[in-house]
């Protein structure tokens, strides 16, 4: 099964969430966002320059 859009979206959307609680005061264009999806698993890593402050396995 491939992960849809809304599957994707709300991920992306709940570890948000998580980002802004764990970078409070940090500046959001200081980090990036990495997706990648292979055999139904997703991988979300949000980082700045000096670490990743969350990294999220999805199975769908």
């Amino acid at each position: 099964m491939i992960l849809g859009h809304k599957a994707l979206i709300t991920i992306i959307i709940e570890s948000l969430i998580l980002v802004a609680e764990v970078a409070s005061g940090m500046l959001f264009h200081e980090m990036s966002i990495l997706i990648v999806v292979i055999n139904d698993m997703c991988l979300l890593t949000y980082r700045t320059k000096r670490k990743i402050l969350i990294q999220i396995n999805y199975l769908s």
